[in-house]
């Protein structure tokens, strides 16, 4: 799950709360053949004037006074017309115009409101916020609100709704309210991890590593120590996760320990360390400029570049990039929740345990679920990246941190070496759906660079 999964389809549209992609045939208009007409979508990435805008990969449209706008959602369903000032960063919009150099004159704008969108998927409960005749629990990035009139179904040891815990899957499907909430119309309940632990004992084994060798100058891809006399054969040294050299900065390491075991959800913390159900959650800063982001090889092994490290100034940010890692690893745990094994991105997109397993030797070791995606859909790839955002926003959440801060993140962490001025950056694609995602669930955040 590094830097080089970012790249998101230049066209896309909402499909049960997430981007999928798909062409779009432009619809021309009156007078006009559909051949001189051209439609992109995507989510606004940055906004460099009133009237230009930026979306995905940085494709720029201009608007101008003969521009339309109108909302997704059938007439009625907004109290007032959609105009320009509805336009800012983090938006979803269909521009539909006319191409002139790189630039789309947009002759009409439709706004999506992804809270008008049903979303149906599966995933791992990470906490239950409420309870009472309307629990609410949080659930694949979600909060899910359970009613009296949600159609509610039950496995294996679960009989009623207060026997859920966090750690078990739940399917679910419904529509956003606007509070951000996710509003179940159906919601079917299965055994999942479970734990308990007092809260001193699961600070004791969230303490900081203290038993790294002197010595070590190297990791291996499954999280092994190798010293400077030490031989090895660059045939083990596991593909693209290793070997890779340790940072030697121990105030560095320190507070990627700590951030990390903020961000991995108290649920797995709270599991004996003998369970099988378990993610030893390891987190180490290594020396290595190829990669712009954390990236998984053994089972809870995180490693992150010092040079990641060192751009991320703020815990918030980096919380972004660790809690991106940890929601991968409890992706590939809800396969075996599942109830057909499966890791279920989208409406009709899933990733079998065979087929996770089929790439389990490859360089990204138990993150062959990305290797995976990548060759049976490359767009089950870009659905699984979005899926691991939004888990990501509600784990920094929980822990404390500011999930406004992602989006940040991300942007600073896009290119190869940072502009004079970073507040010139555009977000790039993870972003935008990001900054949709907090507007609608979590809209306390901070300032957005327009630029």
């Amino acid at each position: 799950f590094g830097a080089r999964s970012l790249v998101v389809a230049s066209y896309a549209l909402f499909s049960t709360g997430l981007l999928v992609t798909c062409a779009i045939a432009p619809v021309p208009a009156m007078g006009q053949t559909q051949e001189n007409l051209s439609a992109v979508d995507g989510y606004i990435t940055a906004m460099h004037a009133p009237d230009l805008f930026a979306i995905n990969k940085g494709k720029q449209v201009r608007t101008t006074s003969q521009t339309t706008y109108s909302w997704s959602a059938p007439a009625g369903a907004k109290s007032r017309p959609a105009a320009a000032s509805d336009l800012e960063v983090g938006v979803y919009v269909k521009a539909t115009g006319q191409r002139e150099g790189k630039q789309l004159a947009a002759q009409s704008i439709v706004i999506l409101d992804p809270a008008e969108k049903r979303v149906k998927g599966f995933g791992l409960i990470e906490r239950v916020i409420g309870t009472g005749t309307e629990p609410v629990i949080e659930a694949d990035g979600y909060r899910i609100r359970i009613t009296p009139a949600t159609d509610t179904q039950f496995s294996g040891k679960l009989k009623k709704l207060a026997d859920v815990r966090a750690g078990a899957g739940i399917h679910y499907e419904g529509k956003r309210d606007a509070s951000g909430d996710l509003v179940a119309e159906q919601a079917a309940f299965y055994e999942g991890i479970t734990g308990e632990k007092s809260a001193a004992r699961m600070k004791q084994e969230s303490a900081p590593p203290d038993a790294i060798p002197p010595q070590a100058r190297l990791i291996d891809a499954r999280g092994n120590f190798v010293g400077p006399h030490q031989k090895v054969r660059m045939e083990n040294a596991g593909g693209v996760c290793g070997w890779h050299r340790l940072s030697s900065n121990s105030a560095m390491q320190q507070r990627v320990w700590r951030v990390g075991m903020q961000v991995v959800p108290a649920f797995q913390k709270a599991l004996p360390f003998d369970a099988k159900e378990r993610i030893r959650f390891r987190f180490y800063v290594i020396d290595d400029s190829e990669f712009r982001d954390a990236f998984g090889c053994d089972w809870g092994l995180i490693l992150v570049p010092e040079q990641v490290v060192a751009r991320l100034t703020t815990d918030d940010m980096l919380a972004a990039v660790l809690a991106g890692g940890v929601a991968a690893q409890l992706q590939w745990q809800g396969a075996e929740v599942s109830p057909d094994k499966s890791i279920h991105i989208a409406e009709g997109a899933a990733i079998t345990a065979a087929e996770v397993a089929a790439e389990a030797a490859s360089p990204w070791g138990a993150f062959g679920v990305v290797a995976a995606a990548q060759i049976v859909n490359p767009q089950i790839l870009r659905v699984f990246r979005e899926q691991q955002g939004r888990v990501a926003l509600a784990l920094m959440a929980d822990a404390g941190y500011d999930p406004w801060a992602a989006p940040e993140a991300w942007r600073l962490l896009a290119p190869k070496k940072l502009p004079a001025s970073p507040d010139t950056l555009p977000y790039p694609d993870l972003s935008g759906y990001q900054l949709s995602f907090l507007h609608l669930q979590y809209k306390q955040g901070g300032t957005l660079h327009t630029n």
